[in-house]
């Protein structure tokens, strides 16, 4: 049922409340006496910044932000209080005061709303609450808005490989290792070209321009080119930052904060321009253990000892289980050249309304001093950062779609207009971002 949100005051009793609002039991009786200077200026909206888009593989275990309050001009003595998020006006969730939820919550609303497994579902939302004040209530609601929601229940068959050989009937399915990656077996590809699509449909898929070899990763681009690279390939999506390549070295291990991994899979890492191997960032506890290794396979592997955040370590083959020197969010690289592997917190993400300013999109590094995430919906103000903290971050006035602007420490959010799907690219030699 449609639930009509007003702001009313009850009469009943409202004179032995502690609520400094002034005596209406005559005014009411009499409206024409209750004079201009004596009326209560009550607040007309519950005054939120929502967040527009949850990607909700993100926040599995943990909280998910769904709005922050801005101030509201409450009447002396009352409070504020059954927060709620209302979906198009049928579906509730209990908030806490700081406008926080579960994950399963929202991911419970998702299943019974929708049956198809879309990559996004958009509900008409508001966030709700009540003014207490006394014995008496007073409903407030926020202005109606968009909320995108990626559910984490997506089955691990949802992205597949097709073309492979020049056979365009029957795809090759790809398992989901971690959140937003997918992850073929290994494929004889001889010839011809391929592409990857999503739920066995051509309404969602995957091209771009084609790898200069195996390892290196690619802009996904909708509907973009068949890609030619040929070999024994293990073929790699990453959702997150939207890129496709293949898998060479790879990291595999426990690793407690991904659902489900231990030593059951490969991490897939990023050929840099520089030669150099570079993971996603991935959070680390100390009891946690990972190796390298290649093509998926033990015959080449790598471990060793690491002592220090951003310090290098010599890269044994067959050596002992890679242990976190501290607990915390790192980026393997691994330098087959000088056979080295640093756990790196020289890393960089984005963060802003568009997530709730909690949680980050990790960008790929291309190994020259470019950091990229492809095809995003960044909302509202976002800014980048580096390390998962505030210490170091990004940001700057946006002047146009293609045109890079300087960032700096500490600089202005950024929004970009009217613009609604868009690359992220940072230079950080030159210190600038590109929309495009």
């Amino acid at each position: 049922m449609k639930k009509h949100i007003l702001i009313s005051i009850c009469i009943l009793g409202m004179a032995a409340t502690g609520c400094q609002i002034g005596d209406f039991g005559d005014d009411f009786a009499a409206p024409q006496r209750n004079e201009q200077e004596e009326a209560v200026a009550l607040p007309s909206n519950l005054n939120v910044t929502p967040v527009s888009q949850i990607l909700l593989q993100e926040y599995k275990d943990d909280s998910v932000q769904v709005a922050t309050l801005g101030s509201v001009n409450l009447p002396e003595g009352s409070t504020l209080g059954n927060f709620k998020l209302v979906l198009d006006d049928k579906y509730s969730v209990v908030l806490s005061g700081s406008l926080k939820t579960t994950a399963e919550e929202l991911q419970n609303i998702v299943e019974t709303a929708f049956d198809a497994d879309t990559v996004l579902r958009e509900f008409k939302a508001r966030v709700e609450a009540d003014i207490y004040c006394g014995e008496q209530t007073m409903y407030l609601a926020s202005q109606e808005y968009t909320l995108s929601m990626k559910p984490f229940d997506i089955t691990a068959d949802s992205w597949t490989l097709i073309g492979v050989n020049g056979d365009w009937e029957n795809d090759i399915a790809m398992t989901q290792v971690a959140p937003g990656i997918w992850v073929s077996g290994r494929i004889s590809i001889t010839s011809g070209a391929w592409k990857l699509r999503c739920n066995l449909g051509w309404d969602i898929n995957r091209g771009g321009a084609t790898p200069s070899k195996a390892g290196e990763f690619v802009e996904a681009v909708p509907g973009g080119d068949n890609i030619s690279l040929t070999g024994d390939l293990i073929v790699v999506y990453n959702a997150n930052n939207e890129t496709i390549g293949t898998m060479t070295w790879g990291i595999v291990g426990s690793i407690a904060s991904i659902d489900g991994f231990s030593w059951n899979g490969d991490i897939p890492m990023n050929l840099g321009k520089d030669g150099k191997y570079y993971s996603i960032p991935v959070t680390l506890s100390t009891t946690d253990e990972i190796k390298l290794r290649k093509n998926a396979g033990w015959d080449e592997n790598r471990g060793g000892d690491c002592t220090a955040a951003d310090a290098e370590f010599d890269a044994v083959s067959g050596g002992n289980n890679i242990k976190a020197p501290a607990e915390g969010t790192y980026m393997v690289v691994y330098d087959p050249a000088s056979e080295k592997i640093t756990l790196s917190k020289q890393f960089w993400g984005i963060i802003g309304s568009f997530n709730g300013w909690g949680g980050d999109l990790f960008m790929i590094y291309d190994g020259a001093g470019k950091w990229a995430a492809y095809n995003q919906s960044l909302s509202g103000e976002w800014k980048l950062r580096q390390a998962c903290g505030w210490d170091v971050n990004r940001g700057g006035a946006y002047v146009s779609a293609g045109e890079p602007f300087a960032v700096t420490n500490g600089g202005d959010n950024i929004t970009v207009g009217d613009i609604t799907t868009f690359d992220v690219i940072y230079d950080s030699s030159a210190e600038t971002i590109t929309v495009q």
